[in-house]
């Protein structure tokens, strides 16, 4: 009996363990997911933002596989959009400049699109620089870069 009790306590601490070691994974993972919204935001207080540089840096801050690259990369593309800290578009050339021009639909139908089209034109690796979507900040995305360069400045 005292064996199967030591190896149930055993089995428990281990899984106490794992359970600890992941959420650590988690807070690691989340933490880095903020840093990485935090940069594209300060990114957005100066330029438009494309998809393709949404992975480059997620893969700067998060090696990984192309998969789970891409996963990360739409997942924070999503964040942005439906906290409406930015908004997604077209670069377009309007004859005296080359801007975005903001889609009409809600930041869920944006998500969807831009979500499509990399799984089914970018599936193992980055878009490229021009393709899907470009993001632009919001008044809140601004207020929000401010913040998140104040932060970095500290």
């Amino acid at each position: 009996m005292a064996c199967l009790k030591s190896t149930a306590i055993a089995k428990s601490s281990a899984r106490t363990i794992l359970d600890r070691q992941a959420a650590v994974v988690r807070l690691e993972t989340g933490a880095q997911l903020t840093s990485i919204k935090d940069e594209l935001l300060i990114e957005g207080l100066q330029d438009e933002v494309s998809v393709a540089w949404v992975y480059s840096v997620t893969r700067a801050r998060h090696p990984s596989s192309p998969e789970v690259l891409r996963q990360l990369s739409i997942g924070i593309v999503a964040e942005l959009l439906a906290e409406e800290l930015m908004v997604a578009g077209d670069l377009v050339d309007d004859g005296s400049c080359v801007v975005v021009r903001p889609w009409t639909e809600s930041p869920g139908s944006a998500i969807v699109r831009i979500a499509r089209a990399w799984v089914a034109d970018w599936p193992d690796t980055k878009p490229d620089l021009n393709s899907i979507a470009y993001l632009v900040s919001t008044d809140s995305g601004r207020i929000a870069g401010e913040a998140a360069l104040a932060r970095s400045e500290q």
